[in-house]
């Protein structure tokens, strides 16, 4: 944990959190003795404490990456790789897709449902999808506030490469109402301390008091994650160019794509222009609904 490659990992706070699961039940051990069952009897605990199939992987993968390092450093021998190696996933291929995405009335219900500070998260990963690491790390000297970018180096990113989000008047309107802290640089904070790794009990909070179901209690539930999809399907929606919606996602273009298409600030503004035009109409749409509704309800009580 104190390499500085992995010091400057978006996801640092989600590994550390990891080992030390891990280490809660192997913290003891030679790394050494470790054999596949221990790590096969590690899987069934965990499971029985109910984490989730793909939590469970990613510890497991995480303590694997650290072996890795060791061998490769002459630390650990062949044996204790070969016993990670045998470990088969708890999750199958494919079943972790995220199929649900939040409906234009469900976002507004979770907007008006959240605490200050997960609100703020809420509505900037609605508006440019991104994801929960990059959010928490983001600082404010990401903001180019003159050309109106969000602006992530490679190693704030999960693909490793500098991401630029054009900013729409939503993303605008949070960031002037935040605080700015003078002994830290992060944009997101809780009681003026960064908001680190995890918010779960945020979206809990809010799912529930916006009637939304959550997916920890309820299968195709909300996850954060959805945010980041919904992000992608409205740009769809909104006739965004497939080229266009990648980058600002931070998705890798493929094939040739990947060598012709550079898309500019320009480009990405005026694709982001077109999102928001759409966004600002289906918010009005459903704004409209919400009267409607209250009214006929208001006509039902009327005495005759």
């Amino acid at each position: 944990m104190n390499i500085k490659s992995v010091k400057k990992l978006a996801s640092y706070n989600r590994v550390g959190g990891s080992l030390a699961n891990f280490n809660k039940v192997f913290g003891s051990r030679v790394v050494g003795n470790l054999k596949a069952v221990d790590l096969e009897n590690y899987q069934d605990d965990r499971e029985t404490q109910g984490a989730a199939p793909a939590t469970i992987d990613m510890e497991i993968s995480i303590a694997k990456t650290m072996v890795n390092k060791a061998f490769d450093n002459d630390l650990v021998d062949g044996r204790t790789v070969k016993a990670f190696r045998r470990i088969k996933r708890k999750l199958k291929r494919g079943s972790n897709a995220r199929e649900r995405t939040l409906s234009i009335e469900e976002y507004l219900r979770l907007v008006d449902a959240s605490q200050e500070h997960f609100q703020a998260i809420l509505v900037i990963a609605y508006n440019t999808g991104m994801r929960r690491g990059e959010l928490l790390n983001l600082k404010w000297s990401d903001i180019d506030r003159e050309k109106g970018f969000i602006r992530l180096s490679a190693q704030e990113t999960k693909e490793g490469k500098p991401k630029s989000i054009p900013m729409n008047h939503f993303v605008r309107e949070v960031l002037e109402g935040l605080p700015r802290h003078i002994h830290h640089d992060y944009v997101f904070t809780y009681k003026g301390e960064p908001i680190g790794h995890d918010f779960r009990r945020s979206v809990r909070t809010a799912c529930r008091k916006a009637g939304i179901p959550i997916a920890s209690e309820e299968p195709g539930g909300f996850t954060f994650h959805n945010v980041r999809r919904t992000a992608k399907t409205n740009m769809l929606r909104a006739g965004i160019d497939k080229a266009l919606r990648d980058t600002i996602l931070g998705h890798s273009l493929k094939g040739m794509d990947e060598y012709y298409l550079k898309p500019s600030d320009e480009d990405l503004r005026t694709a982001m222009d077109r999102y928001t035009e759409w966004l600002d109409d289906q918010i009005s749409k459903a704004g409209e609904s919400v009267d409607q509704n209250v009214d006929q309800e208001a006509k039902r009580g009327r005495p005759k």
